[in-house]
This record gives C-alpha cells, structure tokens and sequence, in this order.
C-alpha cells in the first residue's frame, strides 16, 4: 500500500508543461549537456518540457518529452571537459540506456548512473518522464575504471537496497520547488554518497564488478584525489 502511495503521489505531482517545440529542446538540452545530438522521428509533433534547480554544481532535470534519442559519439578528455556523472531516474515511459558496453532498459521505478565524457545513447521510444541528476563525478570519491563497472547497470525500486535508495531521488523530484540553500546540496550529496553502495551491489548481481570493497576504493580515491594536501591524515 505504501509502495502504491508513493508511485500515485509521483503520477499526481505536477508533471513540467510540454511547451518546447523540438528546435528549441534541442537547443536547451545541448546547452544543458554539451556533445549531444538529439533526433525525433516526427519534429513537427515533438513537444517536451522540465523543471530545473541548480545546486552548487548538482543540475536537477525532470523532464517530460515525446519520443526522441540523444546519442553523445565521442570521447571527451578530462583536461578538456570536467568530468560529469548522470543519474536518470524513470517515471513514465521507458529508457534504453546504453555505455561501457552494457544495454540497460529503465522502466518506471528504475534508474541508472552514465557518464558525459564517454560515448553513450538515451533510446525514449514513447512519451516518458524521467528526472536527470548531472553532478561532478569527484561526489562518487571513485577512479574511473571504477566508474565504468557501475554504468548501463539497473537499479529497481522492487529489489536489494534499491527499495531504500530509488524513494529518495523519488522525493527529491516531487520536491525540486524546495531544494534550495546549503541544506538542500547536503541532502543531494549524501543521496549521491549512498548511491555507491548500492551501485556496486547491483553490478554485483550483474557479474561486472571486479572489485568488492566500494568503501576501499571510495578511500584510494580520496586519497589520489588529495596526495598534495598537507594536512592529508586520518582526521580528514
């Protein structure tokens, strides 16, 4: 019953007006996130819209579109672009999310972590709604052959800590309007801090992790991240 309150409370939130026609997504999204390229198969008919917060370098998206792909092709260097992670929480439609290699479908409930700077496609076969978290991947404290063990890998909301972790980035897009100050960027990157150990046991079950200690690596991580700061010690 509680499960069936919240996904009603998701349907009934006040979904973000679809008032841009395709000419004017395309230009939004690709300023949003560089490198992409958009394709519908009807332009003339696509309509799509969202709400937006900015949080200290977080950007929060729910978006709420008609049929569309976005493909980034390339491989952009670090010393060229900062590194950016995406989370993509599903509520309505479906997503077809592919990167590292991996295929993974996002039904409502569902959601997965990508990466900017490497190739990957977003499939959106019909009408959807899905909240997008773009946040610096420095948040995650893991290297990158950590990061790409994680990508393309699903996460439900009906099974292993998935049940606890997929309500709260529910709760943070039925409560964009409210997500603002130091407080709320907390909230935001701790969500972001529990998403590791849930990320690592979903591709646990998946058979693509080669490491098992997310809370090891998060620590080598940290340490590489911080070799030339002086007060780097056991207090930090």
């Amino acid at each position: 019953m509680q499960q069936q309150q919240q996904d009603a409370a998701v349907q009934l939130n006040s979904a973000p007006v679809r008032d841009q026609d395709y000419w004017t997504w395309a230009q939004n999204a690709q300023a949003s996130f560089p490198n992409i390229e958009l394709s519908t198969p009807d332009r003339q008919a696509f309509r799509a819209g969202q709400h937006h917060v900015s949080l200290g370098g977080v950007e929060l998206f729910d978006m709420y579109t008609g049929p569309h792909t976005v493909t980034q092709s390339k491989v952009v260097t670090i010393a060229e672009h900062e590194a950016l992670c995406k989370l993509s929480l599903q509520f309505s439609g479906t997503t077809v999310l592919t990167q590292d290699g991996r295929e993974c479908l996002l039904q409502p409930g569902d959601l997965a972590l990508y990466v900017a700077h490497r190739p990957y496609t977003l499939d959106y076969a019909q009408d959807q709604r899905s909240l997008i978290i773009q946040f610096p991947q420095e948040l995650l404290h893991l290297v990158q052959n950590q990061i790409s063990q994680v990508t393309a890998v699903p996460i439900s909301d009906e099974s292993g800590l998935g049940k606890v972790a997929v309500p709260l980035f529910k709760q943070l897009a039925l409560n964009l309007h409210i997500l603002q100050g130091p407080h709320a960027l907390q909230l935001v990157r701790s969500a972001l801090e529990m998403l590791v150990t849930v990320l690592f046991a979903a591709a646990r079950n998946h058979d693509d992790l080669q490491e098992d200690n997310p809370l090891f690596q998060q620590a080598v991580a940290f340490i590489d991240d911080h070799l030339h700061d002086p007060q780097l010690g056991p207090q930090m």
